[in-house]
């Protein structure tokens, strides 16, 4: 199988071409979408990890850097919005040491700054993206919120309106949905999926889960291992 590798742009500088191939491996795993919101969604976020096999584009996850101040202190944070990845591509590591380093190189520009990782999950394999690699990311089976992070949470689902329900924990933008095949828990799931199904029922109706985690400097180490094993 040929290599998968990434690259991080600037959604500006994306042709069209590189548009519609987004575009299609989007709605090959969404369904109840709209190529024109999808489109939009594209233009309100700034970078994008593009994931190639060859010349052909088989995965992304766009990016919005953002501040939040909650509690009279600011927090730096990344967005990752739509995410997909082709089945045959999955379990690579190439999304994931890409984003890491993006997420290091955030680190270091305002390193005096608490750093963090928001997500809206509408599928369970996006969720473990999160709960498997951060044992500090919330919500997490066993482990309570804090409330200093509740209220972190909350800025940020803020930014979707009425849409966001925060005693669930969901926002309810319900713009499209994970197709059935793909979003479907496995027979015997890990139980962090089967954690996620359960604190976000609605998700074959396109409710998204807020997630976050704090992106501390054993980063740095961290992207350094992954680096040097990837070169083994």
């Amino acid at each position: 199988m040929t290599r998968v590798t990434s690259t991080v742009r600037a959604v500006s500088s994306l042709d069209e071409d590189e548009r519609a191939a987004m575009w299609a491996r989007f709605s090959a795993h969404y369904e109840d979408v709209d190529r024109a919101r999808f489109l939009e969604d594209l233009a309100a976020k700034q970078d994008v990890i593009l994931l190639w096999q060859g010349a052909r584009l088989v995965g992304f996850s766009t990016l919005l850097p953002l501040t939040l101040e909650v509690d009279g202190r600011r927090h730096e944070g990344v967005f990752s919005g739509d995410t997909v990845v082709e089945s045959g591509c999955r379990g690579t590591g190439a999304l994931g040491v890409a984003f890491l380093r993006y997420l290091v190189l955030r680190r270091l520009r305002r390193p005096w700054r608490p750093l963090w990782w928001f997500l809206l999950s509408k599928g369970w394999r996006t969720y473990l993206l999160l709960a498997n690699n951060f044992p500090d990311a919330h919500p997490l089976a066993g482990t309570p919120m804090p409330a200093p992070v509740r209220r972190l949470r909350d800025a940020f689902g803020a930014r979707f309106g009425d849409a966001y329900d925060a005693d669930a924990g969901v926002v309810r933008l319900r713009s499209g949905r994970v197709r059935a095949e793909l979003a479907a828990l496995p027979p015997d799931p890990p139980p962090a999926a089967a954690y996620f199904a359960a604190i976000n029922p609605d998700a074959a109706l396109g409710d998204e889960l807020v997630a976050l985690a704090p992106l501390p400097w054993s980063l740095l180490p961290r992207y350094a291992w992954k680096k040097a094993r990837g070169k083994r």
